[in-house]
């Protein structure tokens, strides 16, 4: 089954549990009296629109993280070629996957247009807005890692992009140290300056980039034992 395929089965699934959620929302809504249909009352017993809500909950989430993860998938798995590529004079560039960047930049837009369009339909006061401005922004530094995260390396250098978004270049002669954070997904790469270089773990073609580290890490320890 081809990629594109998955990703409409997921489509078509997640668009009917969001169907039966809507329709889970009207239910609960206190301005639409139950339909005929239905065979109980949730008015008889507050746990039955607890039940309700849950229940719309557990059908939406399913279809749409496996949508969300089919999306990811979209250009993960590009050749070796692909890095050389997107090389832009002698350097050569790791990017993050389309479906990544896509899913990232939508999901931080997501979050950003939400909470803009409840505050302004619950017509709320500027204090509410001053309260969840951290969120706001939290968007929008999704919207903007997501877009411009990347990392250019050469033989000499690797150039790579800091949490404030300051470009960064250090010699791979002076790396010192590579640790993995598993819960930020990236690689810290410590030179002797004190500085780190981070490199997510989402990006194509890591592994040849890791064998390319590695080799590097090994001419740095042959070069210190030279030295004596």
């Amino acid at each position: 089954m081809s990629h594109s395929i998955k990703i409409l089965i997921n489509l078509v699934w997640f668009a009917c549990a969001v169907g039966v959620f809507y329709l889970i929302a009207l239910i609960l809504a206190e301005d639409v009296g139950m339909p005929a249909w239905v065979p109980f009352d949730y008015h008889a017993g507050s746990w039955l629109a607890l039940f309700l809500r849950l229940f719309g909950v557990l059908i939406i989430t399913p279809p749409a993280i496996a949508l969300l993860i089919s999306i990811m998938r979209i250009g993960a798995d590009q050749s070796r070629w692909r890095l050389y590529q997107t090389a832009h004079d002698k350097y050569l560039v790791l990017r993050l996957p389309i479906g990544v960047k896509i899913a990232g930049i939508g999901l931080s837009g997501l979050l950003f247009v939400a909470i803009i369009g409840v505050l302004i339909w619950q017509q709320e006061p500027w204090g509410v807005w001053l309260f969840v401005s951290p969120l706001l922004l939290l968007g929008l530094y999704g919207i903007s890692v997501f877009s411009l995260i990347r990392v250019d390396f050469d033989q000499d250098h690797i150039i790579a992009m800091t949490p404030l978004f300051r470009w960064q270049r250090h010699r791979w002669t002076e790396l010192v140290e590579v640790t993995i954070n598993r819960e930020w997904q990236e690689l810290r790469l410590k030179f002797e300056d004190g500085r780190i270089a981070r490199v997510s773990t989402l990006f194509n073609n890591l592994p040849d980039f890791i064998a390319f580290m590695q080799a590097k890490i090994k001419e740095n320890e042959d070069a210190r034992t030279a030295r004596g």
